[in-house]
């Protein structure tokens, strides 16, 4: 038997399959004597044993919707086999356009953008390390006019026990932007990191179709 016997053999006993199917399994054989070479079409033919048992192989698996091929020496057909590898390719190349555009945009935008993001970076750690300066300030202000209020108590009593007041609301004050500030510090700059780290890795996230 010849390769045009066995592939037509083949399509008639799988008239019984639909037509994308069919010609999706015929196309899967060719292919396969394809890449056998014409030196070895009776060698595949021997493989393949008869038209009639690759067919009852490939309508047995379509009706279960799964190939179990350890039982057999046939060479496995899966239906759809073709979509999924197109559709694998296709993701590569999704893939690879998104880098080449990343790329791209690094290279047209870089100069600007990345400047600019850096200047805002620093201006905000900036803006918090002042705010935790100026709230140490306010309290070494407190204890200083502590101290300066309790060495008036003795010339002028009035007058430290004023300045031991103001000294008292300018510490506590410190003391609660202090904390403040270390806190907002603590969340503020790992918060802006993560920001800057997610909209870096967004040209690279893919959503899955279902």
């Amino acid at each position: 038997m010849k390769r045009r016997e066995f592939m037509a053999e083949l399509s008639s006993l799988l008239i019984s399959l639909p037509l994308e199917e069919r010609n999706e399994a015929l196309a899967y054989y060719e292919a396969y004597f394809d890449d056998a070479g014409a030196d070895k079409e009776e060698e595949v033919i021997r493989e393949l044993k008869s038209p009639r048992d690759v067919a009852a192989t490939i309508i047995q698996n379509a009706d279960q919707g799964s190939y179990n091929t350890a039982s057999s020496q046939e060479v496995p057909y899966n239906p759809g086999r073709g979509q999924q590898e197109g559709s694998h390719v296709n993701s590569q190349n999704n893939s690879v356009l998104k880098i080449v555009v990343l790329i791209l945009a690094i290279i047209i935008l870089g100069p600007v953008v990345i400047p600019v993001a850096f200047s805002i970076v620093v201006a905000i750690a900036a803006l918090f390390f002042s705010i935790l300066i100026a709230s140490f300030a306010i309290a070494i202000a407190g204890v200083a006019t502590l101290v300066l209020g309790f060495a008036l108590l003795i010339p002028e009593l009035v007058v430290g026990i004023a300045v031991i007041g103001i000294g008292l609301i300018l510490l506590a004050i410190g003391i609660v932007a202090s904390v403040a500030s270390v806190r907002l510090c603590m969340v503020g700059i790992p918060g802006i990191c993560r920001f800057i780290v997610n909209v870096c890795r967004m040209p690279f996230n893919r959503k899955v179709v279902a």
